[in-house]
């Protein structure tokens, strides 16, 4: 909670959420409205909005996140989208980077 937004990569990267805001979208919010629009299943959050061409996916299981492009959707809810990222530090450091 010390740290909020705006999260964003010097790179072109989508601005991360912050964990609660006073504005929506923000996690919970956002892997809420993911969860009932595309069928993404519950041990995902939604770390960007879906307002562009994918989104940014922690997996609460394996504590790995995803790059997920709206074409992939099927094979994430089937379980075999890889991540790109093993776990939320490297994320960090990729997008920060």
């Amino acid at each position: 909670m010390k740290y909020q937004g705006a999260f964003i990569s010097p790179n072109d990267e989508p601005e991360l959420l912050d964990i609660v805001a006073l504005v929506i979208p923000a996690i919970p919010d956002q892997t809420e409205h993911i969860q009932s629009v595309y069928g993404i299943p519950v041990h995902y959050l939604a770390l960007t909005t879906d307002e562009s061409e994918g989104m940014y996916l922690y997996d609460k299981s394996s504590e790995a996140v995803l790059d997920v492009n709206f074409e992939e959707i099927p094979s994430l809810r089937q379980g075999t989208h890889a991540a790109r990222w093993k776990d939320f530090n490297s994320f960090l450091i990729s997008y920060f980077s």
